[in-house]
């Protein structure tokens, strides 16, 4: 059974990637977390991770789980125009640490 297809030679250019970044950077955002008390098997302290926008209209940003942590949290997002936002948590997957791709 093959799982990928088959490998095919790319000939990006130059410009593909410089066209490519274009597009994405944007959407990614730096995270700044604070947990300001320890919370069930976390501990308190500061952290920096990584996001990018997944619905732009409605304001959602996608980061890892262990990113938002399950107690009480306070976070700003920074974009790379500098742009930086509070944020706060919608939802956060109580089980699953693996995304499957």
């Amino acid at each position: 059974m093959e799982l990928d297809p088959p490998f095919n030679k790319s000939h990006a250019t130059a410009e593909d990637w410089r066209k490519a970044l274009h597009k994405v950077v944007p959407a990614v955002v730096v995270f700044r977390t604070t947990a300001c008390r320890a919370f069930d098997t976390e501990s308190t302290g500061a952290s920096h991770a990584t996001g990018f926008v997944v619905d732009k209209r409605r304001g959602i940003i996608l980061t890892n789980r262990h990113v938002v942590k399950p107690g009480p949290v306070t976070a700003k997002a920074m974009f790379v125009n500098r742009e930086e936002i509070s944020v706060y948590m919608i939802y956060r997957d109580p089980v699953s640490w693996l995304i499957d791709c």
